[in-house]
């Protein structure tokens, strides 16, 4: 059996003074809206994380209420129970709603479940009222007063039964650190892209004369937008050409160095030949080109996807330019996220949201029968994410 009033001597007041009352500032959230929250090793909660609001990619934000600085108070009240004793929590706010929209959301908090409540006390300690199961609100009062100097907020109380004294909530070790904790939460994406790895190359396709082609891969990218400290390590190549929906591999291999393939005697066709550029930490890059070409050594159109160029990143959304010349055609660009094959936008130039599960961007072209004739599969330049 645990001894209570053991535990009580440990109980000791601290050497500075201990002020009562609340601050101007609290926050409010409710339950249904937090993800999860974390303890540290002394038992303050130090992070809290709320919900995504539909597919935002942003977790709800805590509406915060300033009135006069004392309006706000708090009070625990101990209830036995036959099974375990519980505290009843309770909140009492003031807020000051001078427009309709204000007024709207004052009847939304007073409909609300499961409210919770942080408080910033005068003591310069965050605590948090009905983390457990929430508060309900059991009042509301508001009036216009009768002289200048009456008081006109409007007073909510609000209250819940909870198994344990309000939290301590405590993040970076100071009551400034966790004012801006809370005031930023919903403020910055839940998920971020973190790292990509992308670039652009020439993939060079050369006549010798009549039916005689020669294919040139390059070892070093044109550009290269990586992590700092990331390298090329090797490029794999494929060279091979379609005819009527069937595919004949022509050559394929890993080097360390520019590689050519010689292609004599294949007939008119679609040649597509694409290269992975494999970096020393484990991502890659992809460029790809298309050349359709009669029996005679002519090319009839020619798709060269060069790459992707990022030109800035914020969360999942990515500002990027697809490194694209086309001759004998102009087709449309297309951007999909993979794994999952989504189309994400279009045009060269475009801002394109990636789901949190994406692991790769790609771009390619929306081909007509002049392509699909020959070649049936996807094809497209791409680069290489990390969403944290």
């Amino acid at each position: 059996m645990v001894d209570c009033v053991d535990i009580l001597r440990s109980i000791t007041k601290s050497c500075g003074d201990n002020v009562g009352g609340v601050n101007k500032r609290v926050w409010i959230t409710q339950l249904q809206q937090i993800e999860r929250y974390t303890y540290d090793s002394l038992g303050y909660v130090n992070s809290i994380t709320t919900k995504e609001v539909g597919t935002t990619n942003y977790g709800y934000e805590l509406k915060k209420v300033i009135s006069k600085k004392g309006s706000h108070s708090g009070n625990v009240e101990a209830i036995e129970n036959v099974n375990v004793d519980v505290f009843k929590h309770t909140a009492i706010l003031k807020a000051y709603a001078t427009t309709p929209e204000q007024r709207d959301s004052l009847v939304s908090l007073y409909g609300a479940s499961k409210v919770v409540v942080f408080f910033e006390t005068d003591n310069g300690e965050i605590e948090i009222y009905g983390l457990e199961n929430g508060l309900y609100a059991t009042a509301l009062t508001g009036n216009t007063g009768e002289q200048m100097q009456d008081d006109t907020a409007f007073t909510f109380t609000l209250s819940g039964l909870q198994t344990s004294l309000p939290k301590y909530f405590l993040y970076g070790g100071s009551l400034a650190t966790s004012i801006a904790y809370l005031d930023n939460i919903g403020l910055t994406p839940i998920y971020e892209i973190e790292s990509f790895a992308s670039g652009t190359s020439t993939i060079d396709f050369t006549n010798n004369g009549g039916d005689d082609w020669t294919v040139d891969f390059y070892i070093n990218p044109t550009s290269l937008q990586v992590p700092s400290g990331v390298t090329v390590d090797s490029i794999d190549y494929t060279v091979s050409i379609w005819k009527l929906g069937v595919e004949t591999n022509l050559d394929s291999q890993i080097v360390t160095t520019d590689a050519s393939y010689n292609s004599v005697g294949n007939g008119a066709g679609v040649y597509a030949s694409f290269v992975h550029y494999n970096l020393s930490d484990g991502s890659e890059f992809q460029v790809y080109r298309l050349d359709k070409v009669d029996g005679a050594g002519n090319v009839l159109i020619s798709l060269e996807l060069k790459g992707i160029i990022v030109n800035s990143v914020n969360g999942l959304t990515m500002n990027v330019t697809a490194n694209v010349t086309q001759t004998g055609a102009s087709y449309d660009v297309l951007w999909v996220g993979l794994p999952s094959g989504t189309q994400v936008g279009t045009g060269t130039t475009a801002s394109v949201t990636l789901s949190s599960s994406s692991t790769q961007l790609a771009f390619t072209l929306d081909v007509d029968s002049a392509i699909t004739t020959d070649m049936t599969d996807p094809f497209g330049a791409l680069a290489t994410i990390s969403i944290n």
